[in-house]
């Protein structure tokens, strides 16, 4: 027998993205339940670990090259002619624009269009802004950039405590196993499974899904990404992700996912004629 509870929206996942959901519909008012595969001590994936460089010039304007950077993470090489279709709306895109891995621009627009009032919500929450112009991890040029005093953990921390005192529910290591549906196939909750092995229904009327790619699945990542090992051990928990309970749902017309990459260290220019040249490789997954 399932243990059921009863809440306004239910949200997957602890990061970042999580949590800034499940604050933005507690101040609206919704009851809130976060489910976190993770122990407490240990949740929030990759945020717990980031020091969130955030390409801002300051906390009130972005980098020029916001936008431009920002459509560069999701492809590699983009044809004009999924360019120039994506210009439709997007219930015109066919199954080969919807399975491109071209970030939306409608999606570009919006991020860069809110960006700044998310910054000035975060800073209501007591998180705290400063400017760096260190070296960032990648060859990328230097463009001035802001960071969280603390990095991703303080942000993490942050909310958690506003949570917390809007009376969110956390339901700790607590794995969502697939999404519940009525006979219309309307989403009416989310199925999960406790630290015990405990089956558990979380009944709501919106669900959040902010648990991540599958950065942390070995099976899948040899199935969609030709690569077996974990890209992150800080990703481990990324075990069943977003677009696989999504996909379980209703049937994308296609799959969108990428893997983008950005070197680390330059290949040596002394290595041996034939040898393999050694390069660091800075690894960026997406799946949508």
């Amino acid at each position: 027998m399932s243990e059921a509870f009863e809440f306004d929206v239910v949200v997957v996942g602890h990061g970042i993205a999580g949590l800034c959901a499940a604050v933005s519909a507690m101040e609206r008012g919704k009851k809130v339940a976060v489910l976190e595969r993770a122990p407490e001590d240990d949740s929030g994936g990759c945020t717990r670990y980031t020091e969130a460089y955030l390409r801002l010039k300051s906390e009130d304007e972005l980098s020029d090259d916001f936008e431009e950077i920002l459509a560069q993470c999701g492809v590699s090489s983009a044809s004009p002619n999924i360019v120039q279709a994506m210009a439709q709306a997007p219930e015109q895109w066919s199954g080969v624009v919807r399975s491109s891995a071209v970030t939306d621009p409608d999606f570009i627009a919006t991020f860069a269009r809110e960006t700044i009032p998310t910054i000035q919500w975060l800073k209501d929450k007591g998180i705290r802004f400063i400017a760096t112009h260190l070296p960032h991890i990648t060859l990328r040029d230097h463009t001035p950039m802001i960071v969280p005093s603390g990095g991703g953990l303080a942000m993490q921390e942050a909310l958690l405590a506003s949570a917390v005192k809007g009376g969110v529910s956390f339901f700790y290591e607590t794995a969502a196993r697939g999404l519940m549906q009525d006979a219309q196939g309307k989403i009416t909750g989310v199925e999960a499974v406790s630290r015990n092995n405990r089956p558990m229904q979380f009944h709501a009327g919106s669900v959040v899904l902010a648990c991540g790619g599958f950065e942390g699945n070995p099976e899948m990542l040899a199935r969609y990404m030709g690569q077996a090992p974990p890209i992150s051990a800080r990703s481990r928990r990324d075990a069943i992700s977003t677009w696989e309970m999504a996909s379980r749902w209703r049937k994308p017309p296609a799959r969108r996912s990428a893997v983008t990459t950005t070197p680390i260290t330059p290949p040596r220019s002394t290595s041996a004629p034939g040898a393999p040249r050694p390069r660091c490789w800075c690894f960026h997954t997406a799946s949508w």
